[in-house]
């Protein structure tokens, strides 16, 4: 397997602005602070001058796709520092989604030959690398571990400790989805043994968003297989499935069980007023009701790029969430968060992205559930508001739909 890995990696044709690419997608997933090289390094050297004498077709073919509502999205919120009291927050608002206006010019304004098979190779291999690292820094600390229940080193935030485990888990639904599309018979045992890791560590994370979506792309992938399959590979298939979930339950079931009752809880015991809690359920329902209050008061302009954060934090104290307000807690739900700084405005633009994005998907199931994954996790965490989020999220969106190699290969499947 690494012989044929070797062998492929040194056919391949690229350019310095692929190499930057791959760097950015690879670290991204692995350690985020190394993926600005990448962007230094296709900034500096890997933009071709040749390619500036067509500006006005790429700049026009660039505003007519997925690439240009990005853009938009990005002018809008440069817009928005204008009455944002809050500069400097807003300054760091800004340099966060630069990547939304560097990917649509780096892509249109560079010589590209990676292809799509490629670029999804190398997404699976930072995941796959983050996930081999998680699981042996959680050895290591297991057996460093004087005492505690083992499960506690492998499950939930300690279990990635390079990213935020609900970005973690949706990152791993993504390559799940591309691990299905790149299933062939030559690889599918290798594609077989990387969909169960990636499905154990999702399970791992014990995100919630991330396992309702596992478990909505289980249910898909299985339905398809089965439905291909002959009567004994369907009995093998569904035998594999219950086994498999009865071994998840045994080891994870009870934390599993507990970040699921917790929901339930947290609304029957909903109190959005005078509460101290930071528990994460109803926290989040806090800050929900928090948000649409404010933005019932100021939902044409918002309150500008940088101070959304702070006027949470004062309406909250106000209201008595002590917990919440000390934590300085976002939103934790992208749209309410872009209303809060960008007004109207800003919401739509988002809106329609995820509208264009499903339009352009068609009937192409790996885009579809690529959009779809996106929109569910940030329905629950200010997705965009940290560069482990919107760095991969922009250069999902530009790869998918709008990215043509030097051979006129779209990444659209």
């Amino acid at each position: 397997m690494i012989e044929r890995i070797s062998t492929t990696i040194k056919g391949w044709n690229w350019t310095l602005a692929d190499w930057s690419l791959a760097w950015i997608l690879f670290f991204s997933v692995v350690q985020q602070r190394w993926s600005p090289i990448g962007f230094g390094i296709w900034i500096i050297l890997a933009l071709k001058k040749e390619r500036w004498s067509e500006w006005r077709t790429l700049l026009k073919k660039m505003f007519s796709g997925i690439s240009g509502i990005l853009i938009a999205y990005f002018l809008w919120l440069s817009i928005g520092v204008i009455w944002s009291d809050q500069n400097a927050l807003a300054i760091g608002k800004l340099e966060n989604k630069l990547s939304f206006i560097l990917f649509p010019l780096l892509f249109h304004f560079s010589v590209l030959k990676m292809s799509v098979k490629q670029w999804k190779f190398v997404f699976i291999a930072g995941l796959a690398c983050v996930l081999l690292l998680n699981e042996v820094l959680a050895g290591m600390k297991c057996v460093d571990a004087s005492s505690g229940n083992w499960i506690e080193f492998f499950s939930g935030s300690v279990f990635s400790p390079f990213m935020h485990r609900s970005y973690l888990a949706c990152y791993l639904c993504l390559g799940l989805v591309l691990l299905s599309d790149l299933k062939t018979n030559e690889n599918k045992k290798w594609v077989l043994i990387l969909m169960i890791l990636f499905s154990i560590g999702v399970i791992q994370t014990l995100s919630k968003i991330g396992i309702i979506i596992w478990v909505m792309l289980l249910g898909m992938y299985v339905f398809g297989e089965v439905k291909m399959a002959s009567k004994k590979k369907q009995l093998s298939a569904l035998a594999a499935v219950i086994g498999g979930m009865a071994m998840i339950g045994s080891v994870m079931g009870e934390s599993i069980y507990e970040r699921f009752n917790n929901i339930g809880q947290s609304m029957s015991e909903m109190q959005l007023y005078n509460n101290s809690t930071v528990e994460s359920n109803a926290a989040r329902l806090i800050m929900w009701n928090t948000s649409l209050e404010l933005v019932k008061e100021n939902w044409f302009w918002g309150y500008g790029t940088g101070d959304a954060d702070l006027v949470l934090k004062t309406r909250n104290v106000a209201l008595g969430n002590a917990g919440v307000a000390e934590e300085g807690l976002n939103s934790h739900n992208q749209f309410l968060t872009s209303w809060l700084q960008l007004g109207c405005v800003g919401i739509m633009i988002l809106i329609f992205l995820f509208i264009q994005a499903w339009r352009r998907s068609g009937n192409r199931w790996v885009e579809s559930a690529i959009v779809t994954i996106f929109f569910l996790n940030l329905l629950v965490e200010s997705f965009l508001e940290t560069q482990s989020g919107v760095v991969l999220f922009g250069v999902f969106m530009v790869l998918m739909f709008d990215f043509k190699n030097q051979e006129g290969q779209s990444s659209v499947v």
